[in-house]
């Protein structure tokens, strides 16, 4: 009888059958991860991590948070609901980090990271600021109120739209920032001051010899009629009282003036009473004639000349 020696690739079938299953099988497992992942990428950017940081004199405050977009969709009052609590971001909690002890919206505030919760309300309501120890936590997972280390309230602005949730700092100056979370057309700012790590800078004169009112004039000779210009001493420092034509549109009239050596000092800005910046570009310097300061000159940094000039027309008793 003829013998028939087994073939070495004659597999049984049930073995083929399993290798073929298997190989099946992993083509569909490898399948569903490639879409999955390409699913979960998808998700992702549709609310990109960002982070935006700012030192002020030796302190740095840093923000976290991941930024969804508006899409089309209405947001305070319909995605967002008034008078419900929400974190400005998504995915995880947004996150304020600050490296040392700060004031914001006069509140002390601990070094350390918090997580930051909003409650979005109707205007004239203010809106309410919450900063909760529990930094790590879900976007959904309300945090513990027993965690919270400060609650305060903050008057929602108006600015031009804005697709993507952002955080920013529009406003910085040598002792503090302001902290603006914005979204498609509401801003929430946030004012932060810091302690100084240097002496405070004094005047070369006793503030007193600063005082009156004075005339303000542009620089040029057809400039238009004098401004009103009134410098008063309250609180250990220089403020001035003026007119809407001397400042920039939407800023107080009403301002503190910041000693930076000698009789040289930097305006420095406010709206609705509140500190948002220095104008580090303008320099205001008084001339004396004797113990009294009689004239100044508000000079453009930048532009390197004199922008407008101011004469005593009145002193201060």
């Amino acid at each position: 009888m003829e013998r028939v020696e087994p073939s070495t690739n004659a597999w049984p079938h049930f073995i083929r059958r399993r290798h073929t299953s298997v190989f099946v099988l992993a083509i569909a497992v490898l399948s569903f991860m490639c879409v999955r992942s390409a699913a979960l990428g998808a998700q992702a950017l549709a609310s990109p991590f960002g982070t935006v940081s700012q030192k002020v004199d030796s302190t740095t405050i840093t923000i976290e948070y991941y930024r969804p977009s508006a899409r089309g969709r209405a947001l305070f009052g319909r995605l967002l609901r008034w008078d419900e609590m929400w974190t400005p971001g998504a995915n995880w909690a947004t996150t304020l980090d600050v490296d040392r002890d700060v004031r914001i919206e006069d509140h002390e505030l601990p070094r350390g990271k918090y997580s930051i919760w909003m409650i979005p309300a109707r205007k004239p309501q203010p809106w309410t600021v919450v900063l909760n120890r529990a930094s790590r936590r879900f976007h959904v997972v309300r945090p513990d109120p027993r965690e919270d280390q400060l609650r305060f309230n903050v008057a929602a602005d108006s600015a031009q739209y804005v697709e993507v949730l952002t955080f920013s700092f529009p406003a910085v100056s040598r002792d503090g920032a302001t902290l603006a979370f914005q979204w498609g057309e509401t801003v929430i700012p946030i004012h932060l001051t810091v302690k100084s790590s240097r002496p405070p800078i004094v005047a070369a004169h006793p503030l007193s010899s600063y005082t009156g009112v004075y005339e303000l004039r542009g620089a040029r000779p057809d400039a238009a009629p004098a401004i009103r210009y009134e410098i008063i001493e309250r609180g250990g420092s220089l403020w001035v009282r003026t007119a809407a034509e001397a400042v920039e549109p939407g800023l107080d009239t009403e301002f503190d003036l910041m000693p930076v050596g000698g009789d040289d000092f930097h305006p420095r800005q406010y709206k609705d009473r509140k500190l948002i910046g220095d104008e580090m570009d303008e320099l205001i310097t008084f001339h004396f004639d004797g113990s009294r300061a009689v004239r100044f000159e508000i000079r453009g940094v930048a532009e390197d000349r004199v922008l407008a000039r101011g004469t005593l027309v009145r002193s201060q008793r």
